[in-house]
């Protein structure tokens, strides 16, 4: 039973005492059961209408044993809590020492744990009384050198496995001189135990590398102080077992200490097998980790220690409260330090007066800029904005944007929230949640149970099934409001009638009514679920996942009400934002002036082309607004979107046009490849439509992840021309048709690899049809029938006019929205005298 007694007792260093010793233990319990069996008053006793013969009292024998251990000061001057004494009649329990009588509750005998109570009763066995003697043999043995090594070794024996535990008593020797073998079994099993473990510092891994960039760079104190900073963040039951295991490593690693093994140093030995129990960090390289390791055992009583920077700003509090000063007012900061708000405020007019003068110095010397835009620029210097208003701004393109969402994407859906695993705010998500739903647990544990906390979230259930009916659900809202009365709850509860188990089956019931049929499954689990706490925990889990369906609900049902009003809505938000920005259009009006000015120069060289007299001189007519704003969203098709600011109005947006721009590039080269295979391979060979078909499919897989960084379009052609030339030549041999020859195919191949060039002139034919056709689109409006597909794209056609349907419906609405403001800027700067 020595390991028992290690692990029922986890005392201080401090101070000498005869557990601590090799061996030790075994006079220590011989005492125990020898007091127990001559100082616990053994009688006939009567329970539960039945009368018991040589029976003590449950926490009688706590009393004696409690009273022993202090009298004899066996683990020094340590205070030893009673539920440790508990444990030790547990042990004695289990052990066989003496055994509960067998009182039956309702049938059902009581499960054999040992309780500090006076109504459970207990008898020695016959075979208890062998270990009083041994005790008295080994007091006199008992070693007088505290072992430090055998105490770390005992102190991490808490955390590991009961059985692992008894497994390493088993084995040690009879001999108490072989204290070797004692730590040899200790060690490899506590070796063992961790090896296994998941790291105790696997949280915070940015932190990790910064500590140990510390160290690489020599700044020690530094990362001493990063380090307890860290170890204060972990709760602490894991701070402890880290301090008893450190306290272990640094024992064992000491070169005077037992050799652990033979050929290597007991530091190096410590290292290697304790490192992985620390911290495994796949972005720390071994060496670092190895540095970590070490550095963490040599501190080992520094680490936990309360940071200096700590120290300071609390030490600064407390003589500020003495003095009777505000204790917030002198913060004792390290990294930053606190102003009064005139300060702060006349440090911000400063700092933003010396901005300004400097920005506008840089306009006056920017010669890049013209004599009229210096004076644009320097006449109406910006108003400056406070942080109240940039905020609200912030808000209201927030609401804009996602009443824009909601009615330009059919699938915009809102998902639920879901922080990423080795964040802070999961962890402390979790910790919250596991510290809720343990108090519930402990309420509902007590005799009688508490139900208090258990009745505020049965209110919030209550709520929430409120909240998701419809006006006409009036006999199920009244039906929720009599079954779940909280009045009548907490009076069944004060009388001991209170069902828990009750209520929860008519929550599920009214939670499989009101359901979207994708959580039927998820509501019929909670039935499966037996124990309070998980059922509560589970309940709300799935009201969760309730409310996003009831809120996605809510947006489908929204939509086509809101479509009516966004339009003014966006239009509104957008005013607002112009006012308080008023540089709000800038990127819009050069959007503007380039789309006209691009026009003109086409209108100009198709003039010359034909022949015009006006042309030469460039004359050619003004183009209309419509024509100028229909041109400028085609400009967007061909954006660069790394190097160029997205105009302000069609910002949000960005995220479609891209994907727009995007599926047009494929179509080009996808309708390029086509038109070349048709062409090259055999006339009439685009006439077959399974075939054309079918060729399309196959080189459009192959060209389906053209945008991604990985593709290589050169290497895909590649293989699309040897695909091709299969997919021709077979056809053409099922056709009875001339077979396809090498020359010819050599040729098709090669002609396919072209088309990798943006430049390849195929291919800029087939982007100048796309973008002609979408401009015609555009032109015809809501007019049927659909604009002719130009030669050369019929065979996707289809795909084609996917695009240029989703296409037009961003541009028509965005026009809707912000067409007034188009139609001033080409009327005052572009379109004006």
């Amino acid at each position: 039973m020595n390991e028992a007694l290690s692990h029922c007792f986890s005392v201080s260093l401090l101070g000498f005492s005869v557990a601590q010793k090799p061996f030790g233990a075994t006079y220590v319990w011989g005492s125990i059961v020898h007091a127990l069996q001559t100082q616990v008053e053994v009688k006939r006793r009567r329970h539960r209408f039945q009368r018991h013969s040589d029976c003590f009292i449950g926490s009688e024998a706590v009393d004696v044993i409690f009273s022993h251990l202090v009298q004899n000061k066996y683990f020094g001057d340590v205070e030893i809590p009673r539920a440790k004494v508990v444990r030790v009649c547990q042990a004695l329990m289990d052990y066989k020492v003496f055994e509960a009588v067998s009182t039956r509750v309702f049938g059902k005998d009581k499960k054999p744990t040992f309780e500090d109570s006076s109504c459970s009763l207990y008898r020695f066995t016959t075979t208890s009384s062998q270990g009083g003697q041994s005790g008295k043999e080994n007091q006199l043995s008992s070693p007088s050198r505290e072992d430090e090594w055998l105490f770390a070794a005992v102190d991490c024996l808490e955390y590991l496995p009961d059985q692992m535990v008894v497994d390493v008593s088993r084995n040690f020797p009879a001999q108490p001189d072989r204290t070797d073998l004692v730590k040899e079994l200790l060690f490899d099993a506590i070796s063992k135990h961790y090896s296994n473990r998941e790291p105790l510092l696997n949280h915070f891994s940015d932190v990790h590398n910064g500590i140990a960039e510390l160290l690489v760079n020599g700044k020690t104190e530094v990362a001493l102080e990063a380090t307890q900073l860290l170890l204060k963040l972990l709760d602490s039951q894991n701070r402890e077992e880290f301090r008893r295991l450190l306290y272990f490593m640094a024992v064992a690693a000491h070169p005077c200490e037992f050799k652990l093994q033979k050929e290597s140093d007991n530091r190096m030995v410590v290292k290697r097998i304790f490192a992985k129990a620390i911290v495994d960090n796949k972005n720390l390289s071994k060496g670092k980790t190895d540095l970590l390791v070490l550095f963490l055992m040599d501190h080992q009583k520094d680490v936990f220690k309360i940071p200096g920077t700590l120290h300071k700003i609390v030490s600064i509090k407390l003589t500020a409260i003495q003095k009777g000063r505000d204790p917030n007012r002198d913060t004792g900061y390290i990294y930053c330090q606190r102003i009064d708000q005139s300060d702060y405020a006349d440090s911000t007019q400063k700092t933003t007066k010396g901005e300004l003068l400097t920005l506008l110095k840089t306009i006056d010397e920017d010669s890049k800029l013209s004599a009229k835009e210096k004076k644009k620029l320097l006449a109406s210097p910006s108003r400056l904005v406070t942080a109240e208003e940039l905020l609200e701004t912030a808000k209201g393109v927030t609401n804009m944007a996602l009443a824009h969402e909601i009615v330009v994407n059919g699938d915009f859906r809102i998902k639920p929230v879901e922080l990423p695993e080795d964040s802070l705010e999961k962890r402390i998500k979790d910790i919250v949640h596991k510290a809720f739903w343990d108090c519930l647990g402990a309420q509902l544990g007590e005799d009688p149970p508490a139900y208090d906390h258990a009745i505020k979230l049965v209110g919030e259930i209550r709520e929430t099934l409120l909240s998701f009916l419809l006006p006409g659900h009036t006999r199920l809202r009244n039906q929720i409001t009599e079954v779940l009365d909280l009045d009548l709850i907490k009076q069944e509860a004060e009388h001991g009638a209170l069902d828990i188990s009750r209520l929860a089956e008519f929550i599920i019931g009214v939670m499989g009514t009101l359901c979207a049929p994708a959580r039927d499954e998820d509501v019929q689990k909670l039935k499966d679920i037996t124990e309070i706490v998980p059922l509560f925990r589970a309940i709300f889990a799935v009201l969760d996942m309730m409310k996003v369906d009831m809120a996605n609900f809510a947006v489908s049902s929204i939509r086509p009400h809101l479509m009516q009003q966004s339009v003014e809505y966006e239009r509104r938000k957008f005013q607002e934002l112009l006012e308080k920005q008023p540089n709000s259009l800038d990127f819009v009006t050069q959007w503007l002036q380039e789309a006209s000015d691009d026009l003109r120069n086409q209108r100009c060289k198709r003039a010359l082309l034909a022949g015009e007299e006006a042309a030469g001189s460039g004359a050619a007519p003004a183009p209309s607004p419509t024509a100028i704003q229909n041109h400028a969203y085609l400009r967007l098709l061909k954006w660069d979107h790394l190097r160029r600011p997205f105009p302000e109005t069609v910002l949000m947006d960005q995220s479609r046009f891209r994907e727009l721009q995007l599926q047009l590039e494929q179509l080009s080269v996808l309708g390029a490849v086509l038109l070349v295979a048709f062409s090259t391979a055999a006339p009439g060979l685009s006439s077959q439509a399974d075939f054309a078909e079918k060729l399309k499919t196959t080189v459009k897989a192959l060209l389906a992840e053209m945008h991604l960084p990985s593709f290589h379009l050169p290497a895909a052609l590649t293989a699309i021309g040897e695909r091709v030339c299969l997919e021709v030549g077979g056809f053409l041999s099922r056709c009875g048709s001339s077979p396809f020859s090498s020359d010819k195919e050599a040729a098709l191949k090669g002609q396919i690899q072209a088309v990798a060039s943006p430049d390849h002139p195929i291919r800029r034919i087939m982007e100048s049809r796309i973008l002609t056709f979408l401009e015609t689109f555009l032109a015809a409006g809501q007019q049927k029938p659909l604009p002719t597909v130009p030669g050369g794209l019929g065979p996707v056609q289809r795909e084609l006019e996917e695009v240029a349907v989703k296409f037009a419906r961003l541009v028509t609405y965005n026009k809707m929205v912000f067409c007034p403001y188009y139609d001033a800027i080409l009327a005052e700067r572009l379109l004006g005298p």
